[in-house]
């Protein structure tokens, strides 16, 4: 099993799409990357960048969600029940919240929607966590609030 922690690129290594969102979270964007080339286990060093400057914060996760209000959740790299722990980023530490997952994504308002290593879809509603129909291996949300799931039947050529 290859294993790789994953950085944001520096300024000098950043196409134009690259630096009109180097002010957010875009490690997802790199991991997905980083599992299209191959790589079965990676950690993500989270790193923010606030006027240009890259700062690395403390952790690390094997997922990240960003909604479009800014919102920053991560499941972590602790074991809980359900995958990993989930973690919400504060402004300036983690929280945890409880549950876990192994993926994550977080909705415009900055709810975030988690699916567990049994593939069952979570959404933070008002301070719990409510269980969805159906399931997924994984989940995404636009900034337009629209969810997009990978299913969990095979289906051919996937």
């Amino acid at each position: 099993m290859l294993n790789q922690v994953i950085r944001p690129l520096k300024e000098t290594e950043m196409g134009a799409s690259e630096k009109r969102v180097q002010n957010r979270f875009c490690v997802k964007v790199i991991l997905a990357a980083a599992v299209s080339i191959g790589l079965t286990s990676v950690a993500i060093e989270p790193t923010y960048s606030q006027g240009g400057s890259w700062e690395r914060l403390s952790g690390a996760a094997t997922d990240i969600g960003v909604g479009a209000n800014g919102a920053v959740f991560t499941i972590g790299t602790n074991r809980s029940d359900g995958g990993h722990g989930i973690w919400k980023w504060t402004g300036n530490q983690w929280q945890s919240l409880p549950g876990g997952g192994v993926r994550i994504a977080v909705d415009p308002s900055g709810n975030p929607w988690v699916v567990n290593d049994r593939g069952t879809i979570f959404q933070w509603r008002g301070g719990d966590w409510a269980k969805l129909p159906g399931g997924a291996t994984d989940i995404g949300i636009g900034a337009n609030g629209s969810v997009f799931i990978t299913g969990t039947e095979r289906s051919e050529g996937g």
